[in-house]
């Protein structure tokens, strides 16, 4: 009989690519394979426990506070976590925070979710407020002191674990685990109460839509989609640009609130703000292609969100996106409108072939998700042994 363990999963911190709905699928994962033992799961103040498929009273739950300052969240993680891992006395810990919990002296699991902790300077490294920049260059340094207590590094793409080797100088092998698919397709209650259909019709009638889903961030490139409707308005006409932007948020540029009000008056544009899952599917459905103007992304779960919904996908030319997509995507030059524009044209020809080829890469993933996480699994599992 396999002898109980004690495992304390941290994802208070987890900002998984694809949204915290992703996350939650990561984490049931865990908590499925690891059946046999003992979780304490610290999650945030929000965390819906709900989603967790496993109730059992081998899990216990420790909410994190809205820590709102940085001052709040380095206490947090130097401090008041080793506390609460110590007390429960963890034999493991998997870490899904991007930063190692330092002063352990048991095996601790890390994942690198954000790829902004893999990377030297880009160009689009100017668009970010030099606090932020600060905070960066800081929190890398964090990393790099505490990188010694980790046992084990994952990735979600291997084209960014490259990018951790290069710059920590890590020799140690790294496991990469992509994205599970996981965008909810429940589209009952919306075909029950139609609101948000009739809505969305009305703004979208016979248009092609080119949905980018999206918070605000520097690196998510929206700069690009101005420019492109700058020069390219009447030339694309028949297309509507649909994005989720959060015109609430304190950290959006004033200038950006001011370019999606001006293309929203001329009809070019329908920034549709924060939406649920299941109206994301629903747009997905109505959707010509999805457009992806980033410029640097982990593993973004908005590729496969839209191949597996027969969505062409037309995304900028970079490493993690030729890495997710391959050749079931058009690329282009993300810092060329002219270029943007050409292959937008191009979409017509090879939406077919795209569509296809998609949902085979989806396909493709769902397997390697499976593949890799049983493997990774196996090796976190020898710590407890």
């Amino acid at each position: 009989m396999i002898k109980s363990k004690k495992i304390t999963i941290v994802a208070y911190n987890l900002r998984y690519g694809g949204g915290v709905f992703v996350g939650e699928i990561l984490i049931n994962n865990i908590l499925n394979y690891f059946s046999n033992h003992k979780i304490l799961l610290i999650v945030n103040h929000a965390f819906c426990t709900s989603s967790i498929d496993r109730k059992d009273d081998k899990i216990e739950y420790r909410f994190v506070p809205n820590l709102k300052t940085h001052v709040d969240k380095i206490y947090y993680q130097l401090f008041k976590i080793i506390r609460v891992i110590k007390k429960y006395d963890s034999d493991l810990v998997i870490n899904l925070g991007n930063f190692p919990i330092p002063f352990l002296k048991i095996p601790q699991v890390l994942l690198i979710q954000n790829a902004f902790y893999c990377t030297r300077t880009f160009d689009f490294f100017k668009y970010i407020p030099i606090r932020d920049s600060i905070i960066l260059y800081f929190q890398k340094i964090y990393i790099k002191i505490f990188l010694n207590q980790i046992s084990l590094i994952i990735c979600q793409t291997s084209c960014m674990a490259d990018k951790f080797r290069d710059y920590y100088k890590y020799n140690k092998i790294i496991y990469t685990l992509p994205n599970p698919v996981g965008i909810s397709k429940n589209t009952d209650k919306y075909q029950t109460d139609c609101n948000f259909l009739i809505f969305l019709q009305k703004k979208i009638q016979n248009r092609k839509v080119l949905f980018y889903p999206s918070a605000y961030y520097p690196h998510k490139n929206f700069n690009a989609i101005f420019n492109l409707l700058n020069k390219y308005s009447r030339d694309l006409n028949e297309y509507l640009i649909v994005l989720t932007i959060d015109v609430n948020n304190q950290n959006l540029p004033k200038k950006l609130s001011e370019k999606i009000r001006k293309y929203s008056s001329k009809n070019s544009l329908l920034n549709l703000g924060r939406i649920s899952q299941d109206q994301l599917s629903l747009v997905y459905k109505r959707s010509y292609a999805m457009f992806m103007p980033s410029l640097l992304e982990s593993f973004s779960s908005t590729f496969t969100e839209a191949m597996s919904h027969g969505v062409p996908v037309l995304a900028s030319k970079n490493d993690f996106s030729i890495e997710i997509c391959s050749n079931s995507a058009i690329y282009f030059d993300p810092y060329s409108v002219d270029d943007i524009f050409n292959k937008i044209g191009l979409i017509s020809i090879k939406r077919n072939t795209l569509i296809s080829m998609g949902k085979a890469r989806v396909n493709f993933y769902q397997n390697e998700f499976l593949n890799k996480r049983d493997m990774l699994f196996k090796k976190i599992n020898s710590f407890l042994i």
